[in-house]
């Protein structure tokens, strides 16, 4: 388990990645998919992240790899 430099907690998977934005308090914050973590990612909504994931506060997504385009 990692925390980003914006205070989100994430973790990669062979094929995915988790993210959790845990305070309930605060803003959006914004995880950028680069360094091991770059490329396209589609969440449970068929949306796809190709550069960032926001996440609102008190949640979390789960992300497959995927060669989707935003």
């Amino acid at each position: 388990l990692r925390v980003s430099d914006a205070g989100l907690f994430w973790r990669a998977y062979e094929n995915g990645l988790a993210v959790a934005h845990p305070n309930r308090d605060g803003g959006d914050l914004v995880l950028r998919l680069t360094g091991d973590l770059a490329g396209s990612y589609v969440d449970w909504d068929g949306l796809c992240h190709a550069d960032s994931v926001v996440l609102a506060p008190n949640t979390g997504q789960f992300l497959l790899r995927s060669e989707c385009r935003p």
